[in-house]
């Protein structure tokens, strides 16, 4: 394989200016675009600097992609929400860590519990 990938963003599908020679990554795909890592492009990182960044995940991997963190399977959402609101909507004992670290990995049951997404069954009909 010879060529290179133009890196794109994993949560909008931007361009990230990046570009990586293909012998480098084991990736399968028809074209020149790949996404290459989790790392938001600058776009993305100014709206998750907004406030808190929820990173929706699951326990199982919906593609073949790796695992953002041990157990945590990104789903490519993502909710920027004010901090006063999600001090006011979440009652956890992590709280103060997420406030600190100003995101969490949070599985798909408690965002659509939260009214930040519809359920896939609503949403496939």
């Amino acid at each position: 394989m010879t060529g290179v990938f133009k890196a794109v963003c994993f949560w909008c599908g931007e361009d990230t200016g990046i570009t990586m020679p293909k012998e480098n990554y084991d990736i399968k795909t028809d074209g020149d675009e790949a996404i290459l890592s989790y790392v938001p492009c600058a776009g993305c990182q100014t709206k998750m600097n907004a406030g808190i960044t929820l990173f929706e995940v699951t326990a199982q991997p919906e593609t073949p992609r790796p695992e953002i963190m041990p157990g945590f399977f990104p789903t490519g959402y993502l909710f920027v929400v004010d901090e006063a609101a999600f001090i006011a909507a979440i009652k956890h004992d992590h709280v103060d860590t997420v406030l600190a670290q100003r995101y969490a990995f949070v599985p798909t049951e408690v965002i659509e519990m939260l009214g930040l997404r519809k359920k896939k069954e609503e949403n496939d009909g």
